[in-house]
């Protein structure tokens, strides 16, 4: 398993895909799984970091370990608020047609796009995981 630790900001969302791209490419991941897979990690980083930390900095842990079946799981860490974005109820058909709404469909593609989401809070951190098969 490989991890780093980054400064929960939108600015470093390129660093969070490259570093999962990188390790992926290592296993020979195929380029859909690496592009649905940095998709659903772009959500969940950037939901991080404009929402854990209200106004404050934050770190956030992000984890990739690659089964031998080739099934890639990454994980996220936050100290923030405690939030569990599968309580979140799916955008309606009024989101989808309203075009004034913008947002709430990150942790929707999050869902479709990954094959498993679990979320836990504990000791004090949501650590959000998602597996996608390639």
């Amino acid at each position: 398993m490989a991890k780093m630790n980054i400064e929960a900001s939108a600015g470093h969302l390129e660093e969070v895909q490259d570093f999962l791209t990188e390790e992926m490419n290592k296993a020979e991941i195929s380029e859909d799984t690496i592009f649905k897979v940095n998709l659903a990690a772009e959500e969940a980083f950037i939901n991080i970091a404009e929402y854990a930390y209200g106004t404050e900095n934050g770190m956030a842990e992000v984890s990739v370990e690659i089964s031998s079946s080739k099934k890639v799981t990454v994980t996220f860490r936050d100290q923030g608020k405690a939030f569990n974005p599968l309580e979140v109820s799916e955008p309606g058909r009024e989101r989808f047609e309203d075009e004034n709404l913008i947002g709430g469909f990150g942790i929707f593609m999050i869902r479709k796009m990954m094959d498993s989401v679990a979320y836990q809070y504990s000791e004090g951190k949501n650590i959000l995981s998602m597996e996608c098969s390639d």
